[in-house]
C-alpha cells in the first residue's frame, strides 16, 4: 500500500483541515492561472478535445526550462509505473520501482546521498529529508554511464539545483518536472518530463494518447512564462524565509525544500490521530525507509505557528 500527503475527503467533499501533510506552494494559486481557468470554463474547452499531440505546448515548455526535449505528462506519477526498477537511496518518495534501496547517511542534522549502481531514481529535492543532490555526485554518476532519474517535483519552491541544463550533454539522464507543487493546481495535473534528442526512453512507448484534459492545454499553453518565472522567485523567497522561521521553532533536520522534517515524542501516526481531532493533519512516517516512526513531514505554510501550538499543547514536541 501507498502513502501520500494529500487532502482527506469525506464522500465527496473535502474535510476542513489545515493540512500539512501535503506541499504545495504557499502563497496558492497565483491570479493568471485562476483568470486562465476561468476563461477556460467559460469557453467551454472542457466539452472539446485537447489537440491529438502537445507539439506546441511541450515546445512552450522546452523554452521555458531551456534545454532538451520536453514530454507532457499527466503528473509525475503517470510515469512511475513505466519506469525500469532502480536503486534507490532512502529515505526517498515511496512510489518509484525500486531494484534496490540503500540508506542515506545522516550526518548531524543533514542528510547527504550518494548514486550507486547501474541506474538510481530520487527526488531532488529529496522527498521527504529536503536534501539536495550535489552536483558533483550527478556529473560523476553520469559521466561513469549510470542511467539517472531525477525527480524534481518540488524543485521550484526549493534551494537545491536542477540538472534540466545536463540532458543535451547526457542522454542517460531523465528529469522529470511538475507544475502541481509549484503552482497550487494538484487538481489540474500536469507534469512533463525533460530527455536528451538523442534517446527515445522506452516508457515513452507506453504514455496514453490523452495525458491532459482540455481545460489543462488551454491554461498551460496560454500561460505567460515570463510571468511564472517572477512568480515563482517570489515564492522562492517566501519559502526560505518561512522554512528558516520552522526549522528553528520546531528544531527541525535541515531542508532546502518547502517542508521540513519533525522529531516527535511519540510515533507520528498516534501523534497525526491527535493533530486530525484538533484539525491539523501531517505527513507520518509510512511509506518512507529508513525513516523513524518518530518522524513526521511538515509542509511550509503560512499558518506553522498554529500547528507548532497544537503540537506543544499536545504533548508532541
Amino acid at each position: 500500500m501507498s502513502f501520500h500527503g494529500s487532502v482527506v475527503w469525506d464522500g465527496s467533499r473535502p474535510r476542513s483541515l489545515k493540512d500539512f501533510s501535503y506541499t504545495v506552494n504557499p502563497l496558492g494559486v497565483p491570479d493568471f492561472v485562476k483568470k486562465l481557468v476561468e476563461e477556460a470554463v467559460q469557453l467551454q474547452v472542457y466539452s472539446l478535445y485537447p489537440p491529438n499531440d502537445y507539439v506546441y505546448l511541450e515546445s512552450l515548455l522546452a523554452d521555458y526550462v531551456g534545454s532538451g526535449k520536453v514530454t507532457v505528462l499527466n503528473g509525475t506519477s503517470e510515469v512511475f509505473p513505466l519506469l525500469p526498477p532502480c536503486n534507490v537511496p532512502e529515505p526517498n518518495y515511496s512510489s518509484y520501482k525500486r531494484a534496490s534501496s540503500y540508506p542515506a547517511e545522516l550526518v548531524g542534522r543533514e542528510w547527504k546521498y550518494e548514486l550507486k549502481g547501474e541506474c538510481v531514481v530520487t527526488s531532488n529535492p529529496v522527498n521527504p529529508t529536503g536534501a539536495c543532490i550535489d552536483r558533483r555526485e550527478v556529473v560523476r554518476f553520469l559521466r561513469e554511464g549510470g542511467v539517472l532519474i531525477l525527480d524534481e517535483s518540488f524543485m521550484e519552491l526549493s534551494d537545491c539545483e536542477s540538472f534540466v541544463n545536463l540532458v543535451d550533454e547526457f542522454p542517460n539522464l531523465l528529469v522529470l518536472r511538475s507544475f502541481t507543487k509549484s503552482l497550487t493546481v494538484p487538481g489540474l495535473r500536469i507534469g512533463y518530463a525533460v530527455h536528451s534528442k538523442r534517446k527515445e526512453w522506452d516508457f515513452l512507448r507506453y504514455l496514453p494518447e490523452w495525458r491532459i484534459n482540455s481545460v489543462v492545454y488551454y491554461v498551460f499553453s496560454n500561460l505567460d512564462y515570463s510571468e511564472v518565472r517572477r512568480f515563482l522567485e517570489k515564492s522562492r523567497e517566501v519559502v526560505r524565509s518561512m522554512r528558516s522561521e520552522m526549522t528553528t521553532l520546531f528544531r527541525a533536520f535541515v531542508s532546502y525544500a518547502p517542508y521540513v522534517v519533525v522529531e516527535l515524542k511519540v510515533d507520528s501516526v498516534s501523534a497525526n490521530d491527535k493533530l486530525l481531532r484538533l484539525g491539523f493533519n501531517v505527513r507520518d512516517h509510512r511509506g518512507f525507509r529508513n525513516f523513524k516512526k518518530e518522524w513526521a513531514r511538515v509542509a511550509v505554510r503560512q499558518d506553522y505557528r498554529e500547528l507548532y501550538d497544537a503540537m506543544k499543547s499536545s504533548d508532541l514536541i
